[in-house]
């Protein structure tokens, strides 16, 4: 049996945060976790760019456009769906969750892909 065990070097290159401004209260708190996790495991601030999008739906594309650019060991994907009265969520959900289309498979020369997609149902006020 093959055994495999990660390191805890610290990661070296570029490191890229995309992160939906739509729902940013919830998103806001993701991207601080993801820029705390980083600086926990030795990335220095410098080396982390954060781009926003306007939704969900354009994470995979912008993830996809710099994945491809080779400057990044590591695109973080972050946004959040709520499921409100109609079909929309369904639409972004889905099309936001395509990690095919964030680099998935397609650009082997990341060496780390992640995603993290919250979604889930809005609260009603009474």
């Amino acid at each position: 049996m093959k055994e495999y065990e990660g390191t805890h070097d610290k990661p070296t290159g570029r490191f890229a945060i995309v992160a939906s401004r739509f729902n940013q209260d919830v998103v806001d708190r993701l991207v601080q976790g993801a820029q705390e996790g980083f600086k926990s495991n030795g990335v220095i601030e410098d080396s982390i760019d954060l781009i926003w999008v306007p939704g969900s739906f354009e994470i995979p594309l912008v993830a996809q456009r710099l994945a491809s650019s080779g400057k990044y060991a590591a695109v973080v994907c972050l946004g959040a769906v709520i499921r409100g009265d109609t079909d929309h969520y369904d639409f972004i959900a889905s099309e936001a969750a395509d990690y095919r289309r964030a680099g998935d498979l397609r650009y082997p020369h990341l060496r780390d892909r992640r995603a993290g997609l919250g979604s889930g149902r809005r609260q009603r006020r009474q």
